[in-house]
């Protein structure tokens, strides 16, 4: 049977929707399986979108990262836009709320603890339970199936690159999150999730049928998603992270390093699915914009097997014993007192503390059993 993500059936949400004034959060991603962007289906079945809600990187996925998205009116659809990423603001506006009578919520997550669009989900659901909004969560399968890998954010490196008591790759789907979320925010019968029809939720992407649509510019394809949730960790290094090429987060590099050198040092290790190739490449912007770099190339050869955590530290410290001199964390974040770095990865093991790469390995999975654990009475699709 074919996978339905809740879009494909959002008929099933009439009672909700019918006559109510409607926020929608979406993105170029918000498809169904046919690839009809929401907004189309929504007017379609006569839903009164009152206005869209912008995540991070716009309506239609063209901003950069981490620059703010403004308010205005969406060409396409003709429709106002609520900016729900900009500098004054990461919530609703009072006036915004004053006009609606529902949030639907209908993004494609990535499955990676730092990816911002999660973060927006929870402070929405706190502007609803402030302000007595119901939450319609339009659920989509997590790309990455259900596998549990990384280390839990503990509250003090809490951010809006890490918003949850989460593991870097958490295994659940945004409907579930939202129940995990919501065991602490309290929305209760004002939460209703469409459910995702026909998964195993142990199928990643290219096994289910449906079309990966790129939920942000720098997250194109599966593999880059699948990568990004070990790799997105260089951006709180001097290492390029590939961003400015045409493959980010499945090539990393720097002037600094020899990429024939890297590649036969990180193949020695012997990762699981994964092959390191030498790869050479100049930033159109980011890091070492106009810069040459070497490096290399991930070249991922079993989705199921490939661990994006465990291979994102162990690159980690191949680099920072290889070069030492050259090798650093960006700067401490403005107003945080954590680095950027420390955020991503929420935990002091690798650099304060200096840990024992298989020792963290260790501390790593204890986190991951304890969370797989925990997320058992969060889940609507049962494991197989």
């Amino acid at each position: 049977m074919k996978v339905l993500n809740g879009i494909d059936h959002l008929e099933d949400a009439k009672s909700l929707l019918k006559g109510k004034s409607i926020g929608l959060i979406t993105n170029s991603a918000g498809v169904n399986a046919d690839l009809v962007h929401d907004t189309k289906i929504f007017q379609k079945l006569d839903f009164h979108i009152e206005t869209l809600l912008a995540p991070e990187h716009g309506i239609w996925g063209n901003i950069p990262a981490g620059e703010i998205v403004n308010d205005g009116i969406d060409r396409i659809t003709g429709l106002p836009v609520s900016s729900l990423y900009n500098d004054e603001r990461k919530n609703l506006s009072k006036e915004v709320i004053g006009k609606l009578d529902i949030i639907v919520y209908d993004i494609q997550d990535v499955g990676s603890r730092f990816y911002t669009y999660i973060s927006l989900l929870k402070n929405v659901m706190n502007d609803c339970k402030n302000t007595g909004l119901s939450l319609l969560i339009l659920d989509r399968i997590n790309p990455l199936g259900s596998q549990v890998e990384g280390n839990i954010l503990k509250k003090d490196y809490f951010s809006y690159v890490g918003t949850a008591a989460l593991p870097q790759r958490y295994g659940l789907t945004v409907g579930e999150l939202s129940r995990l979320f919501d065991s602490e925010i309290g929305l209760k019968d004002k939460l209703h999730i469409l459910k995702v029809l026909n998964w195993d939720r142990n199928k990643v992407i290219p096994e289910t049928g449906l079309v990966f649509m790129p939920p942000s510019p720098n997250i194109p394809n599966f593999e880059t998603a699948l990568a990004y949730t070990g790799l997105c960790l260089l951006e709180g290094t001097s290492i390029s992270e590939g961003r400015g090429t045409t493959l980010p987060f499945l090539q990393f590099g720097a002037p600094f390093i020899k990429a024939d050198i890297l590649a036969k040092e990180l193949n020695r290790l012997k990762l699981p699915s994964v092959i390191f190739t030498p790869a050479f490449f100049t930033p159109t912007f980011s890091k070492y914009k106009g810069e040459i770099c070497e490096g290399v190339k991930l070249h991922i050869t079993d989705y199921y097997k490939y661990q994006p955590v465990e291979t994102g530290f162990r690159i980690l410290y191949t680099l920072k014993h290889l070069y030492e001199d050259d090798f650093k964390l960006l700067p401490r974040e403005k107003n945080s007192k954590h680095s950027f770095f420390t955020l991503l990865t929420g935990t002091k093991l690798f650099t304060e503390e200096n840990t024992d790469i298989e020792e963290l390995i260790e501390n790593f999975k204890r986190d991951s059993e304890t969370f797989d654990n925990i997320r058992k009475q969060y889940l609507l699709y049962q494991e197989e």
